[in-house]
């Protein structure tokens, strides 16, 4: 357990993040300066924020591709860009879900920027209990149980009926772990395709 899993607080190089797990911290991955990329990671279970993501300066950005954010105790991702940065923040072809599901917050992705609103695209954003988004709006978006093997046991990879197939940009699979050949646990849930019954 750690305070902050990975941190950029405005080192000169990008930092970049990819294939990683960031889990069991308060913060899975906080940022508070610089440049940063982050892709097909895993990042659940953190005690706080799953991104905790402000711009500062002029040059900062973020960019969250293909990463599997769940299960943290607070939002799933924060974004703040303030009035000095000009850097974009985009959010694409993720899996961003139940995350803040016991608290009164309910956000998954939230977006505290009054002047501007973060890049957000082909996501798939799901939860049970409360409003999703906060002060941004998201294209393409999904909003069905992403069907996990086993998210009891942390195992993030998508069952071959879950509706992040496919849901990404360029028909790629949202999330950290592309579809190899899982199978959907248990008949229930949100299906990608119709079945094909024969007589």
């Amino acid at each position: 357990d750690a305070l902050r899993g990975i941190e950029n607080n405005g080192s000169k190089a990008p930092l970049n993040v990819t294939h990683s797990k960031l889990h069991r911290n308060e913060y899975g991955l906080y940022l508070s300066k610089g440049i940063t990329k982050s892709s097909n990671s895993l990042i659940y279970r953190n005690s706080s924020y799953g991104i905790y993501a402000t711009l500062s300066d002029s040059g900062d950005s973020v960019w969250l591709d293909h990463n599997t954010i769940v299960y943290n105790s607070n939002y799933g991702v924060y974004a703040r860009r303030s009035y000095s940065s000009t850097g974009p923040i985009t959010i694409q072809n993720n899996i961003v879900a139940r995350n803040s599901s016991a608290s009164s917050y309910g956000y998954e992705i939230y977006s505290s920027s009054s002047s501007y609103t973060p890049v957000c695209k082909n996501n798939l954003i799901w939860d049970t209990a409360g409003t999703t988004l906060y002060n941004l709006t998201c294209t393409n978006t999904t909003h069905y149980n992403p069907l996990f093997v086993n998210a009891s046991g942390d195992d993030y990879h998508i069952g071959h009926r879950s509706p992040a197939r496919k849901a990404g940009i360029s028909s790629s699979d949202a999330g950290a772990l592309a579809w190899t050949t899982h199978k959907t646990p248990g008949l229930h849930g949100y299906l990608f395709e119709p079945p094909q019954l024969s007589s």
